[in-house]
């Protein structure tokens, strides 16, 4: 650090994600940054400099390919404003804030996501678990796969979302940051799936990945369009069942014959169940569309966070 006396040490532990503010990196070691003289230099200060897209930018220099080279000569050559400690005390004080917030933002997510599980096993455990029995169905008499297998190379394909089950996060059913077929330059068969279809991720099931897209596109051949009839079933109802605890010792224990754990579709269509009336899974859907609608409004909260943070970190560093 040009001028401030930085110093660091090497964490000789196992390599992974370095957590002193060079997140998303990957180094052949955990490298532990430190100040010589916390009266020159404020350890959480410098934390957050290390966030900055110049000091990211520095160390791509020194990178190859997307492992960190030579992170021992160039750290303590990287460079940043230094103004007074009582400043920096401030500037962390004020970083800090925001980013409390934005913390207590991303627990209201979760704590949304638990409330959609929580209130489908209050309302439907009889259901699953044979208590409250008014006729027991396989799953394929009320659900269907008969999306077709396309070329994703084809123009028609390619301005749509593709979606894997990378993009979907575990057990919540949301979904994450995902690409056009256009820019993952896609050439093996994908499914086409409708707005209203249920995607299931069939690989590893223990991984709990299943959503409603609310848009049309196209998925990963290790998924599972799963078209709803909704004369027996709701979307929001198979969904949250795909996602069930019940529903998922059934794919884990189905699994497990193969060497890449993979529920197929006879076994999917095999799995017994109790279906509520049309009248309780619509009370459930709507449910969920209102904390679908708090989530939503969650989400711009924590997107202004984080163009709050992202805004003050570029005028403080800049």
């Amino acid at each position: 650090m040009n001028g401030m006396g930085g110093s660091f040490e090497r964490n000789t532990q196992t390599p992974g994600f370095v957590n002193m503010g060079l997140k998303g990196y990957i180094s052949s070691g955990i490298r532990r940054v430190v100040p010589k003289d916390e009266n020159v230099l404020n350890r959480r200060y410098l934390y957050y400099a290390l966030q900055t897209d110049n000091v990211k930018q520095s160390i791509l220099r020194y990178s190859s390919g997307q492992t960190i080279v030579h992170s021992s000569k160039s750290i303590p050559h990287l460079e940043i404003p230094l103004p007074s400690l009582s400043e920096q005390k401030r500037i962390v004080e004020i970083l800090e804030k925001v980013d409390t917030l934005h913390k207590k933002r991303q627990e209201a997510d979760e704590l949304s996501s638990r409330m959609m599980s929580a209130i489908f096993c209050n309302m439907f455990n009889d259901y699953l678990y044979g208590k409250n029995i008014t006729g027991i169905i396989m799953l394929g008499e009320a659900i269907r796969i008969k999306r077709p297998l396309v070329d994703p190379r084809k123009k028609e394909f390619q301005h749509l979302p593709h979606i894997n089950g990378e993009v979907i996060e575990s057990k919540t059913s949301k979904l994450l940051k995902y690409n056009t077929v256009a820019e993952e330059k896609l050439i093996s068969s994908k499914f086409v799936f409708e707005k209203s279809d249920v995607l299931y991720n069939k690989i590893r099931p223990y991984l709990c990945k299943a959503t409603i897209p609310g848009f049309r596109g196209l998925c990963s051949a290790d998924m599972y369009p799963v078209t709803p009839q909704t004369d027996f079933v709701l979307p929001e109802y198979l969904l949250w069942l795909l996602l069930s605890d019940k529903f998922t010792a059934y794919a884990v224990q189905c699994s497990t014959r193969a060497r890449m754990p993979k529920l197929n579709r006879k076994e999917l269509f095999a799995f017994r169940t109790s279906l509520p009336s049309l009248t309780e899974q619509k009370k459930f859907a709507e449910y969920i569309q209102k904390l679908e609608k708090i989530k939503e409004k969650q989400q711009e909260s924590k997107k202004d966070l984080d163009n709050l943070f992202n805004s003050l970190m570029q005028k403080i560093f800049e």
